[in-house]
C-alpha cells in the first residue's frame, strides 16, 4: 500500500507539472461599478519584473495544496491505523467500539454545518480570480461570521445530544461515564474545527497553500503527540477527544493570523461588507440539504451495526473498512487540491484550460482507483490480520462490498468536486441529498435482515446510481466534453479494469504471513498492474514518459558551451 501511495504521487505530480495553469501578468485598476461600488480589475503590468500582488500562481498553489493534502492523509494514517493498536492497549475493546459509534453521532451533529466552507472556497476563488474585491470583502466578512454561528449551533446541539447517549449506545455504568466525558470534549473539538474550516476556505480561495498548510501541519503533529502523551499518562479514552479539541483551537488561531497577514501583505483593499452574502446564504440552503444528509448516510453505518449486532461487530466492520477508507482519502485529495485553481480559472473565463486539466486528472484517478481495488481485494484480510488480528476481519463478502463501495465513492466524489469547482453547487447538493434519502432506509433494513453485509451493499447500490447515473453526465455537460473525449475516458476505464484483473490473479499466488512478505506481495501486485496498464494504455505510457523526462531534466546537468 505504501508503494501505491508513491505511485499516486508520481503520476499526480506529472498532472500538475503539465497542467496549463499559466498566469497572466496583472496589476489592479480601480473603477466604479454599475451600482456605485468600487471594483478592482486586472490589467497588464508595465514590465516583466513586476509580479501581481493579489492573484497568485495557480500552479504553485496546487502543488502546495497537493503536498499538504497528502500530509493530512499521513495524519489520518497515523491516527487511524498506526495508533489503533496503542488505543486498544489503553482502552478496552468494547469501550473503543462504542467510541466509534459515538463518532457517528458526532457526524450527525455536524449536519448542522450547511456545507459553508466548500461553497465559500468556490465563491472566494471565483471573486479573487475575476478581481471582484467588493464581493471578496463580503465573502470574508460573512464567511467568518457565518462560520462562527454554525460552530456555536453545533456546540449547543452536541451538548443537548450528550443527554441521549444512554438511549443510543449499549453502555452503562463506568463505561457510559467515560463515553459521556469523551463525548463532551469531542463536541467542543468538533465545534472549533468546523469554525476553522470557514477561515481555511477563505484562505484557500485566496490561492493560499503554503501558509495554511504549515498551520495544519503544526496543529496536526501537536495533536498526535498530545494523544500519545495523554494515553501514557492514564487519560484513557479522553486522550482522543482532548487532542481533537487542541487541534481545532490551533487551526483557528493559525488561520486567522494568516488571513490578516495576507490582507495586509498583499494590500488587498479590504473593508467589512456583506456584498455577496445573500447569494452565499442561498447556496447554503442547498448545500445544507446535500451535505447534511450525506454526512448522516456516510456515518450511520457503524451505529446501525452496533445497535443491530453489537459493539464487537461494529469494531470489526470499522477496522475492516479502515484501510479502504484511508485510501479513499488519498484518492479524493487531488480533486480537492485542484478545486481552488479550477474555480479561479472559471472566474477568469478559462473553461477550456480547466477542461484539459480535469480530463487528465480524471484519467489518472481512474488508474489509481484500479490499483486500490487490487490492493484491498487481494490483501485487506492479511492487512487486518497483521494489524489488529484476524478475528477482527469482517469476512470476504463484506470486504468485496467495501471495495466496490470505495471505487464508486471515488468516482462519484471526484466528479462531484470537479462539478462543484465549476460552479454547479445547487444541483450537486440536491443529488447528494437524494442519494442519502435512498441509502438510509437501505442501511436500516440491510443491517436488520442481512447484518454487516446488508449495510455495506446498501452503499454500493446508492453510489452506483449517483456515481454512474448522474455525475459523469453532468461533468460532460459542464465542461462541454466532446464525444471523442468521453469515449477515450470510457476506454481508459476498461483498460484499468483489465490491468486490475491481471494483478488480482497474480495476488492469488501470495500468502503473506509477516509484514515483510506483505510489503513484498503488495509491491509485486502493483508492479503487475503497472506493467499491464503500460501495455494496454497509450495515455498511461504518455504520462510515464512525461515523468521520466522531468526526472532526466532535473538529474542531468545543463550543457554549457565550451
Amino acid at each position: 500500500m505504501r508503494s501505491g501511495i508513491l505511485f499516486d504521487a508520481v503520476l499526480l505530480a506529472a498532472v500538475i507539472e503539465r497542467s496549463d495553469f499559466r498566469e497572466p501578468k496583472l496589476n489592479w485598476r480601480k473603477r466604479v461599478g454599475p451600482k456605485g461600488e468600487s471594483q478592482f480589475l486586472p490589467v497588464p503590468f508595465s514590465n516583466a519584473k513586476e509580479l501581481m500582488e493579489i492573484v497568485r500562481s495557480r500552479r504553485r498553489t496546487t502543488v502546495w495544496n497537493m503536498f499538504f493534502q497528502y500530509f493530512t492523509v499521513v495524519y489520518a494514517l497515523i491516527s487511524g491505523i498506526v495508533l489503533v493498536p496503542l488505543y486498544l492497549t489503553f482502552i478496552p475493546l468494547e469501550l473503543y467500539g462504542n467510541w466509534l459509534a459515538t463518532g457517528n453521532i458526532i457526524a450527525w451533529i455536524v449536519i448542522v454545518d450547511p456545507g459553508l466552507s466548500t461553497a465559500l472556497m468556490q465563491r472566494t476563488s471565483v471573486a479573487y480570480g475575476g478581481g471582484d474585491t467588493t464581493t471578496l470583502n463580503g465573502l470574508i466578512t460573512s464567511g467568518v461570521t457565518l462560520s462562527g454561528a454554525v460552530a456555536g449551533i453545533i456546540l449547543i446541539v452536541g451538548l443537548i445530544m450528550a443527554g441521549y447517549l444512554p438511549n443510543l449506545l449499549a453502555a452503562s455504568g463506568p463505561e457510559l461515564k467515560s463515553l459521556s466525558a469523551a463525548f463532551y470534549l469531542a463536541v467542543v473539538g468538533t465545534s472549533l474545527t468546523v469554525f476553522s474550516y470557514g477561515v481555511t476556505a477563505i484562505n484557500m480561495g485566496l490561492q493560499s497553500s503554503l501558509g495554511i498548510g504549515l498551520v495544519s501541519a503544526v496543529s496536526t503533529l501537536s495533536s498526535l503527540l498530545l494523544t500519545v502523551v495523554l494515553l501514557y499518562e492514564g487519560a484513557g479514552l479522553l486522550a482522543i477527544p482532548a487532542a481533537l479539541m487542541a487541534r481545532g483551537a490551533a487551526l483557528i488561531a493559525g488561520n486567522v493570523v494568516y488571513l490578516v497577514w495576507r490582507i495586509r501583505q498583499e494590500r488587498i483593499p479590504y473593508r467589512p461588507s456583506l456584498a455577496g452574502s445573500r447569494f452565499l446564504l442561498g447556496l447554503m440552503s442547498f448545500t445544507f440539504i446535500g451535505q447534511g444528509l450525506a454526512r448522516i448516510a456516510a456515518n450511520v453505518d457503524v451505529l446501525f451495526v452496533a445497535r443491530q449486532i453489537g459493539p464487537e461487530a461494529a469494531a470489526a466492520f470499522a477496522l475492516t473498512r479502515k484501510a479502504p477508507d484511508l485510501s479513499r482519502t488519498v484518492l479524493d485529495r487531488p480533486a480537492t487540491a485542484f478545486m481552488p485553481a479550477i474555480a479561479s480559472l472559471v472566474g477568469a473565463g478559462e473553461l477550456s484550460r480547466a477542461r484539459a486539466v480535469l480530463v487528465r486528472l480524471l484519467s489518472i484517478l481512474v488508474w489509481l482507483t484500479g490499483l486500490a481495488v487490487v490492493g484491498f481485494l487481494g490483501f485487506n484480510r492479511a492487512f487486518v490480520g497483521l494489524w489488529v488480528g484476524g478475528h477482527l476481519f469482517a469476512g470476504y463478502p463484506v470486504n468485496v462490498a467495501i471495495v466496490l463501495s470505495l471505487a464508486l465513492a471515488v468516482l462519484a466524489s471526484t466528479l462531484a468536486s470537479m462539478c462543484y469547482a465549476l460552479g454547479d453547487i445547487k444541483a450537486n447538493s440536491l443529488v447528494w441529498g437524494a442519494y442519502s434519502v435512498l441509502v438510509l432506509p437501505l442501511m436500516y433494513f440491510g443491517s436488520k435482515y442481512y447484518g454487516i453485509l446488508g449495510v455495506a451493499l446498501s452503499q454500493v447500490v446508492g453510489l452506483a446510481l449517483v456515481g454512474v447515473g448522474y455525475f459523469p453526465w453532468r461533468f460532460a455537460k459542464l465542461t462541454k466534453l466532446s464525444g471523442a473525449e468521453a469515449t477515450a475516458m470510457a476506454s481508459e476505464f476498461m483498460r484499468a479494469c483489465l490491468a486490475a484483473a491481471a494483478a488480482l490473479l497474480a495476488s492469488l499466488l501470495c500468502l503473506p504471513s509477516s509484514w515483510a512478505s506483505f510489503v513484498a506481495c503488495v509491491v509485486g501486485a502493483c508492479t503487475v498492474y503497472a506493467l499491464v496498464l503500460a501495455v494496454v494504455s497509450n495515455g498511461f505510457r504518455r504520462e510515464l514518459r512525461s515523468v521520466a523526462d522531468k526526472v532526466r531534466a532535473r538529474v542531468r546537468p545543463p550543457l554549457t558551451p565550451s
